[in-house]
């Protein structure tokens, strides 16, 4: 969905998938089960949010600002950016996460 400067794209996450965020440092990682956070790095170009599934996959989400990820059934599973008409995003599938995460740093920012 996109509106003005806004843009928001829905999933069907399972109940028992594990969901995490990269931080910003190395070993840095939020749980995201059942919550609603803040997953970019403020205003700053450090490194673009990343999600990671227990299930083997990950997914980069190109955007220069604001980005919410939301795992709450009750006000929809989506992860939500601010300050774009249009998001990118990288999907990674190997089920190592130490390889997602290296070729999560391989991206191009």
């Amino acid at each position: 969905m996109l509106l003005d400067s806004q843009t928001w794209n829905f999933f069907a996450w399972d109940k028992n998938e594990r969901l995490k965020s990269k931080g910003v440092l190395a070993d840095d990682f939020m749980d995201l089960s059942t919550k609603a956070r803040y997953i970019s790095f403020g205003q700053k170009k450090l490194r673009m949010p990343l999600v990671l599934s227990n299930k083997g996959y990950a997914i980069g989400v190109a955007a220069g600002s604001t980005v919410l990820f939301c795992n709450v059934r009750t006000y929809g599973q989506y992860i939500y950016t601010q300050g774009t008409g249009q998001i990118d995003y990288y999907f990674i599938y190997d089920e190592n996460q130490e390889r997602n995460i290296e070729q999560y740093r391989n991206l191009p920012v």
